[in-house]
């Protein structure tokens, strides 16, 4: 009987042994099945076209400044132009927001804005601002602006200056509002010099700040994005159909403002362009 018992005991043992490892075996089969979907799996926003590869996770940021504008020619705008170009970007590509703003508020006026600017452009000051942002984690990186004085705003400079390392070897896509539609190429080639590690996307973005709160600005934007691979043809035609009724109705709009100043005697509503106007 011992010896039966002994057997048993041993058979028990062998058993539980086979079915741990069998345990163990499945477990780790599991794992590496679930890593290699995950491996398949797309990373990238389905907004992006297939010439993007999807099977890389590529992270893409927009950084901008843009003041808040006030009182510019007739109109009296609360949100800067190169804040709604960001804004746009960053919901229609579902990416992160890193927006700089200045430890010194800049003014709400367009003329004493436009005074700063000029004084910060001739003293080559490098404006502090708030933000500490981590910027390693990301490969591509939208960089937006108002063009001041036919140059990127200096605090842009100490944006780019400060985060020269962190750059190096990120692409840098710029976009940008300015008085009248511009290019921009000098810019592109300063941020360049500033940053040579980067890779810098010369077909950058720029529109005057009248149209950036327009959708027609806006659909000009996404034909932009559209020729970046960043959005589908599919997408920038629906939303080239809504903006053409925006646009449409901005210039009915613009056909009544002109008849309200043409019955004007002193022709007190017309809108004048101011000298020296900055976004």
């Amino acid at each position: 009987m011992k010896k039966k018992d002994l057997m048993k005991k041993k058979n028990i043992i062998v058993l539980s042994a086979t079915a741990i490892v069998a345990i163990m075996v499945t477990i780790g089969t599991l794992v590496i099945l679930k890593n290699l979907n995950r491996s398949e799996t797309p990373t990238v926003s389905d907004s992006y076209e297939s010439g993007h590869n999807a099977t890389e996770e590529v992270k893409t940021a927009v950084v901008y400044f843009s003041p808040v504008e006030g009182e510019y020619g007739s109109e009296n705008y609360d949100t800067g132009g190169t804040a709604l170009l960001a804004k746009h970007i960053i919901s229609t590509l579902n990416v992160s927001e890193l927006e700089i703003q200045s430890t010194e508020p800049y003014p709400n006026n367009h003329q004493a804005l436009i005074e700063r600017a000029a004084a910060e452009k001739a003293e080559q000051a490098r404006p502090t601002y708030i933000n500490q942002f981590i910027i390693n984690q990301y490969d591509t990186i939208f960089l937006g602006y108002p063009v001041w004085e036919n140059d990127m705003p200096m605090i842009i400079y100490a944006f780019l200056e400060n985060s020269k390392d962190r750059l190096t070897g990120k692409t840098i896509i710029p976009f940008s509002t300015s008085s009248e539609k511009m290019d921009n190429s000098s810019i592109y080639a300063k941020i360049q010099s500033i940053v040579p590690g980067a890779k810098v996307n010369t077909n950058g973005f720029n529109v005057s700040d009248a149209d950036a709160h327009t959708k027609a600005g806006i659909v000009e934007l996404d034909t932009w994005l559209s020729s970046l691979g960043f959005i589908s043809n599919e997408a920038n035609e629906a939303n080239g159909a809504n903006g053409a009724n925006g646009a449409s109705e901005t210039s009915e709009t613009n056909e009544t403002n002109e008849t309200n100043a043409s019955s004007d005697p002193d022709n007190s509503t017309a809108s004048e362009e101011a000298p020296n106007t900055l976004p």
